[in-house]
């Protein structure tokens, strides 16, 4: 029986002696935007995830990691990058939580959304943050996703899940709808505070640009689409909308096309920022030229 014994304990010494762990780390720079005065807002998400080899069984297995998402602040030249607050600080089992979702700002204000990981199937519900450019007074105010800051500092726009497009003040009290339809997602308010831009999602690859007043009253559909992003708005004087890949000019329903991808119109008109997957961030003028890369 000792022998039997003896033998287990020599062959689970053997069994742990195959197992190899090992980690693997990831940076990533996403959701940029602009705040008023001309600098840039995005997110940085850190996380490492954790891993078991069986060199015996040759398995190899996910075994947790930890998360973390920064809200950052960057000059449009790269220069002066820093990390105004950090929002999730958290393990995981599985994989990463959280995907950054959008960023907005305002005078003052930030407000964040970070989109559920899982369920993998379906439309995902997000976790929604306001803070100060200096990044105090940090608050979750609820869930949604897509928040976007009126002009006033006052209120925010933003996505719930499955019951349409509703509005908040900034402190996160009166959430109230705008739009109850299930279809209308992706909402932008406008540089003069007059209307918001949305997407209205009609079918698969059927998208749509449409625009509604800030009470939801008057409604009016301004381009057919395939697919589309959030939409981000021009300066006042301009009355434009980037929107996917064009430029959609309001006053006379004309369009330009534009490369790029994920695009925010800077306050002084003159630049766009955007997010290349492969690349992280980049600023281009409005004419499509002049791209190059912000790599913090």
């Amino acid at each position: 029986m000792r022998k039997v014994f003896i033998g287990l304990i020599g062959l689970m010494i053997i069994f742990v002696a195959c197992i190899r762990h090992w980690e693997e780390e990831w940076v990533g720079y996403t959701a940029p935007n602009w705040t008023s005065d001309n600098k840039i807002i995005f997110m940085k998400n850190h996380y490492i995830q954790k891993y078991e080899k069986n060199t015996l069984l040759g398995s190899v297995n996910q075994v947790g990691g930890h998360q973390e998402i920064f809200v950052c602040e960057i000059d449009v030249d790269g220069s002066n990058f820093r990390e105004v607050c950090k929002i999730v600080d958290e393990d995981f089992e599985r994989g990463p939580n959280y995907e950054p979702a959008s960023t907005s700002s305002w005078g003052d204000w930030i407000v964040v959304t970070i989109e559920d990981t899982f369920p993998q199937i379906g439309p995902h519900d997000g976790r929604m943050f306001v803070l100060k450019r200096d990044g105090s007074n940090l608050k979750e105010v609820g869930r949604g996703l897509y928040a976007d800051i009126s002009p006033d500092q006052k209120k925010f726009v933003y996505q719930k899940f499955n019951q349409g497009l509703w509005i908040m003040n900034i402190d996160g009290t009166n959430s109230h709808p705008v739009s109850t339809d299930s279809l209308d997602g992706l909402p932008a308010w406008s540089s003069d505070g007059e209307w918001i831009a949305y997407v209205r999602k009609e079918g698969w690859n059927d998208e749509d640009l449409w625009i509604m007043d800030t009470i939801g009253n008057l409604k009016m559909k301004k381009r057919d689409g395939t697919t589309g992003t959030q939409p981000d708005w021009a300066p006042v004087d301009t009355n434009a909308l980037v929107w996917v890949y064009i430029i959609v000019y309001l006053s006379d329903n004309t369009t330009r096309g534009i490369s790029g991808a994920y695009l925010k119109w800077s306050p002084d008109g003159s630049h766009f920022v955007g997010y290349d997957p492969s690349r992280s961030i980049y600023v281009m003028r409005v004419d499509g030229s002049n791209k190059f890369y912000i790599e913090p």
